[in-house]
């Protein structure tokens, strides 16, 4: 009766950034977004769906709108939510999968592909739109150095009920589903200013703070980049196999599938501590983490179970092929 944009006194387009922020805060706490309900409610604010997938990650908080660590229960197990009556029914939860979309564009530079390349890279877009509708993963991640405008346009023709978690190498956050978490990192965010070293730069103290975390609450971590996981620099990816990260996915011109191994007290570069304490370690602290990389057109299906199971496969969806 009211959509956005209306001019009447329901419209929330006529607040300003700062008075909708503000009200998103309170919602947030109120757990109004948890459930799918964000879907209904935060559409409110934008008369563009475009601009609704993009205001959902929140850089000021590192968060995305709906997939919260307080709206995910602490990161409690499905198993252990819903109805506390001891005589109620549980029915054994289901694996969580969770899709990330893979397609040429989204690492082909502006000027080096031809129109006709344009044209045949859109249509299997499109088609992996198709198939997320169709199977209805619980999230969909996008992430890469630039998102073309055409993508943003089909992107925002996935179901309303599923979350799409992106990246377009302007933003780092975490998120949470089903009680694993997310981290979306950023290439461009781990250069330093002059004068600084990478320990300086604002995501590497917050990916240091998210690791420390993880390494004592030992929830399931995926990351997620925007580039050729052999990009980061390699004190990344030893404190991210060192927090217990077990995969990390990213963009790549080659098929990518290997491991980072990480050893007690290990150092890297010049001598630099993977630490971010002082502290000593034994054998129990060793780790490895799985990393995943293609360009491929498809999609990358990531299944999470909470007994500590975990599997990843890779679906390919056609696409016309021109040369170039």
């Amino acid at each position: 009766q009211h959509p956005p944009g209306d001019g009447s006194r329901h419209d929330f387009l006529r607040l300003s950034t700062r008075q909708r922020q503000l009200i998103w805060h309170v919602l947030e706490k109120l757990k109004i977004f948890k459930g799918g309900d964000e879907t209904r409610v935060f559409n409110r604010f934008f008369d563009k769906d475009v601009d609704y997938l993009q205001a959902k990650v929140r850089p000021t908080s590192r968060d995305f709108v709906g997939l919260t660590q307080m709206n995910d229960d602490e990161y409690k197990p499905q198993s252990q939510r819903g109805s506390q009556d001891p005589y109620a029914k549980k029915e054994e939860p289901e694996p969580t999968k969770v899709v990330m979309m893979r397609n040429p564009w989204l690492l082909a530079s502006t000027g080096e592909h031809s129109e006709q390349q344009e044209k045949d890279w859109l249509k299997g877009w499109k088609n992996s739109i198709a198939a997320i509708n169709k199977f209805r993963p619980k999230a969909v991640v996008v992430c890469a150095p630039h998102i073309p405008a055409k993508c943003w346009k089909f992107l925002a023709r996935i179901r309303d009920s599923i979350p799409v978690i992106w990246n377009d190498g302007s933003v780092f956050y975490s998120w949470w589903l089903n009680g694993f978490q997310g981290l979306v990192i950023q290439k461009a965010g781990f250069t330093p200013q002059p004068g600084e070293t990478l320990e300086d730069t604002l995501q590497m103290k917050w990916l240091r703070e998210q690791m420390e975390q993880s390494r004592m609450a030992k929830q399931q971590v995926f990351c997620f980049c925007d580039c050729d996981p052999r990009e980061l620099p390699g004190l990344v990816l030893k404190r991210l196999a060192r927090g217990r990260v077990l995969c990390l996915y990213g963009l790549a011109q080659e098929k990518l599938d290997y491991f980072v191994e990480y050893s007690p007290n290990e150092q890297v570069d010049d001598d630099k501590s993977v630490k971010s304490t002082d502290s000593q370690e034994d054998d129990q602290d060793a780790a490895r983490m799985r990393v995943i990389a293609s360009s491929q057109n498809g999609l990358e299906w990531l299944t999470v179970d909470e007994k500590e199971k975990w599997w990843t496969s890779f679906e390919d969806i056609d696409m016309p092929q021109t040369s170039k």
